[in-house]
């Protein structure tokens, strides 16, 4: 049906702020906009096939949505109107990505200290020692009003440093290959890409609803995979 991507994007050097679109300003978010961020999500939600459809009960609940905080999210604002979000979302409480070993050169401690001094030099993330885990994080809950790019890349700025800030090493991103705001994280900023397939399965009494499924982009939530 789609591709979909995972970037991983490496965090090294601070960026700086974009401009914004004029009338619009930055903002972290906070209790207070939980009504204009779910506005926000569900509004473009509709525009995305498979997003999420979030709500009051489920956006910051502890069983859905774990350490996640109005406080996570930067939001372009429009006056009281949310037309951009998104959040830093640390799962490293209850889902984590461990280094048992490695093998080949790498698997030598003297080939890793050699392989991390030129990554230091790079402004690249460093190997983590074996048994134990990457520090990273996910940038989730993107939506950006008319999927504009200079709004996108204000956000993505102010996650990115702020992710720096937080001592992270990589944030994860899931966009489809149909997505229009690809172009400004993928020109801008160094990344891995994770590539992975989606597909419309279904047994034969299920086949008249994978028919309607329209043309919108995909937007699957990697976050919540």
């Amino acid at each position: 049906y789609s591709r979909l991507d995972t970037f991983a994007v490496n965090l090294g050097r601070r960026r700086p702020a974009p401009p914004l679109p004029a009338g619009l300003r930055l903002e972290r978010g906070s209790p207070a906009h939980v009504d204009a961020i779910l506005d926000c999500l569900a509004r473009n939600g509709r525009r995305r096939q498979f997003a999420p459809c979030w709500s009051r009960a489920s956006l910051f609940n502890p069983e859905t949505t774990p350490d996640l905080r109005p406080e996570d999210f930067w939001l372009a604002c429009d006056g009281e109107r949310v037309v951009g979000c998104l959040a830093r979302w640390d799962q490293g409480g209850f889902k984590q990505t461990v280094v048992r070993g490695y093998s080949g050169p790498l698997a030598r401690p003297v080939w890793r200290r050699l392989a991390n001094a030129g990554a230091r030099l790079g402004g690249w993330p460093v190997l983590p020692p074996p048994d134990t885990h990457f520090n990273y994080c996910y940038a989730s809950h993107l939506a950006v009003d008319d999927d504009d790019p200079r709004v996108f890349a204000a956000l993505l700025a102010a996650f990115y440093n702020t992710a720096l800030d937080g001592g992270y090493s990589y944030f994860m991103l899931g966009l489809s290959a149909a997505n229009p705001l690809r172009p400004v994280l993928a020109r801008a900023y160094r990344h891995v890409i994770y590539a992975s397939q989606l597909y419309l399965v279904a047994w034969e009494d299920g086949l008249e609803a994978v028919a309607q499924v329209d043309g919108r982009v995909p937007g699957p939530e990697v976050a919540v995979l």
